[in-house]
């Protein structure tokens, strides 16, 4: 056996012509001096090498054939999706400009994310506008700081909100209690007066302990009023923060996102063109 497998391998080729000339060697070892046994051997030995050879190239034409209708495939539907994208977006830009009124991220968002998908398949004209997305990413982050600050200032207020209306709450408690108290000693003072409706002193002190308690109970009842309202206003002033917090918190959200779109999008440039 050979000891050198490289060199065996280049010598004698694998597969059916190694065996071939093997057994052609077998066969004929007692004639190895005969020219014309050689000849004929040498020749079957080339027509098979010959008709291996091209099948062989045959086989890598194939090959290379259908990667080259492949990559023709893949090109066909990269400019088909690009040319659906290009539409896509420019009908979405026409949709937006027909708004008549300043511009929410709701409104950009499908833009953003056509144009996110575009630049991901087609290779800008050049770099002049990464820029802007630089700019407009660092907006973005600005505005959520900002929104995150006024957050937290929302939920203050609520805060405080919810103290104030613990405090009126408890006073509103302490007029209903002392409105009942008063009803319950006008109906005791009414019922000691009825059994002496004819004595005039007793009267006259009746009436005007009737008096000073209704007087009182109209002051607590003035501030029971008052209370009420003040609960309402209370009440009202937190729904306000709640839902400015609410609407902060979605929009930091839609932030988040916009900000991962403009992430892709500056990926894409530095795939393109490179880092910065």
């Amino acid at each position: 056996m050979n000891d050198n497998p490289g060199e065996d391998h280049f010598q004698h080729p694998p597969g059916f012509f190694y065996v071939a000339l093997t057994e052609a060697i077998a066969d004929n070892d007692e004639d190895l001096m005969d020219v014309d046994v050689m000849d004929e051997d040498m020749m079957a030995l080339e027509e098979a090498t010959l008709q291996d050879d091209s099948s062989s190239t045959e086989s890598l034409d194939h090959d290379a054939d259908d990667i080259v209708t492949e990559r023709e495939q893949v090109a066909i539907y990269a400019n088909m999706r690009a040319a659906m994208l290009q539409g896509r977006l420019e009908r979405a830009r026409a949709e937006v400009k027909k708004l008549n009124r300043p511009l929410a991220l709701d409104d950009v968002m499908p833009v953003l994310e056509l144009y996110r998908q575009l630049i991901r398949i087609v290779r800008p004209q050049d770099d002049s506008d990464r820029e802007k997305w630089i700019q407009s990413r660092e907006r973005c982050l600005g505005l959520q700081r900002r929104l995150l600050e006024k957050g937290e200032v929302y939920s203050i207020i609520q805060a405080k909100c919810e103290t104030m209306r613990e405090k009126c709450g408890g006073l509103l408690e302490k007029c209903v209690a002392i409105c009942e108290y008063y009803d319950k000693f006008q109906e005791r003072i009414n019922s000691l007066f009825e059994e002496d409706e004819e004595e005039e002193d007793d009267e006259e002190l009746y009436d005007m302990m009737r008096g000073k308690m209704g007087a009182n109970e109209q002051r607590i009842e003035g501030l029971l009023d008052e209370g009420t309202t003040l609960m309402q206003m209370i009440e009202d002033q937190m729904l306000w923060a709640y839902k400015l917090e609410r609407k902060s918190a979605y929009n930091i959200y839609q932030l988040r996102r916009f900000e991962g779109i403009l992430d892709d999008i500056l990926q894409s440039f530095d795939d393109w063109f490179g880092e910065l």
